[in-house]
């Protein structure tokens, strides 16, 4: 008899007969591999190995579970025995691994005059998400203070991501009012709570902007004073624009 089988045959005196033997663990059986086999670049995945009592991984521990950082698109494979030592099973497992994406983000200008029109683009991803959530490859805003303005780009096919950003640095040029108005144009309370009020002496427009010079109101007043409601901004440093003819202020505020 070999190891392995399931039966023998003994022959007597009298009449032959048939005994079958159920040996333990003489049987085969196969080993399981589960875990996160599509990776992006940097990540790990914890390989977990099942179906036999002891394992053993080429060029890795000693025990069913492997953790791996591949760099690139990887095989492991795993031997395992049964708990009776009779027999041994193996299993190979791919991890798959994807490259991020190169994101690299550009402005119009990487020195701008405070309140001047800034442009801001990313390329490199197929959908992109902007510091304040705006999902576009290109956004428009007004600098008024020097900022690092970050995007993080998302490949659709593999759904690897990147993080990039660019600071763009902001000075004060001639003829803005960087902290105060001068003259007719007031803005007060600063710091304010809920409400702005503007007195002008001329029609104007008044926009607000976040540090970030993102517009978050914009109200135009054919009077040369007014209470503007601005309760539903969050607390923080705002930069107030005010433009009437051809002149124009900037007057930082802080809302409390």
């Amino acid at each position: 008899m070999t190891l392995g089988q399931s039966s023998m045959t003994v022959t007597g005196t009298e009449s032959p007969f048939i005994a079958k033997l159920n040996l333990p663990g003489s049987g085969g059986f196969s080993i399981n591999i589960g875990g996160n086999f599509n990776l992006c670049s940097g990540q790990s995945a914890t390989l977990t190995a099942g179906g036999a009592n002891t394992y053993t991984w080429i060029n890795g521990p000693g025990t069913n579970i492997y953790v791996v950082t591949p760099t690139v698109t990887s095989q492991y494979t795993v031997s395992g025995t049964s708990i009776y030592g009779c027999s041994t099973s193996t299993a190979i497992q791919t991890v798959s691994v994807s490259p991020n994406p190169t994101i690299l983000v550009n402005a119009s200008k990487t020195l701008v005059c405070q309140g001047s029109p800034l442009t801001l683009s990313v390329t490199g991803a197929n959908t992109y998400t902007w510091y304040s959530g705006a999902q576009s490859s290109t956004i428009n805003l007004s600098a008024f203070s020097t900022q690092v303005y970050s995007v993080t780009g998302t490949s659709t096919l593999s759904g690897c991501t990147a993080t990039a950003a660019l600071q763009v640095s902001v000075t004060s040029c001639k003829g803005v009012a960087e902290n105060t108005a001068t003259g007719d144009w007031k803005v007060f309370p600063n710091p304010f709570k809920n409400d702005l009020i503007v007195h002008v002496g001329n029609a104007f427009t008044l926009s607000i902007y976040n540090i970030y010079g993102d517009r978050v109101a914009v109200v135009s007043e054919s009077v040369t004073d007014n209470r503007v409601d601005v309760s539903t901004l969050t607390a923080g440093v705002y930069f107030v624009v005010l433009e009437s003819g051809t002149e124009k202020k900037v007057i930082k505020v802080y809302k409390e």
